[in-house]
């Protein structure tokens, strides 16, 4: 999902002539992550499991979640490539 989301806010923010270029470095990186994060998660989940404190078993999703919301409060700084504005229109 944030695979797509990322895809998506690079096509709206790359300049005319680069975005085939764009677009094939963010496939690259894109494959090394669904390599490298299955294996990652799973290192991360035992880690959380092996912790002796309260809601441990959060810690994993928990910290994916912040990943994500800080994902989406930069994304709401960007400059659109069309309009030259933010995307709220601020």
């Amino acid at each position: 999902m944030s695979f797509t989301a990322i895809i998506t806010i690079m096509n709206q923010v790359a300049p005319e002539g680069k975005l085939g270029e764009l677009n094939g470095i963010g496939q690259g990186l894109g494959s090394i992550v669904r390599t490298v994060g299955p294996a990652s998660g799973g290192l991360l989940w035992a880690a959380s499991m092996k912790m002796h404190v309260a809601y441990h078993q959060f810690f994993a999703f928990s910290l994916m979640s912040m990943i994500s919301a800080g994902v989406y409060y930069v994304s709401t700084y960007l400059k659109n490539s069309e309009e030259n504005v933010h995307v709220h229109g601020k």
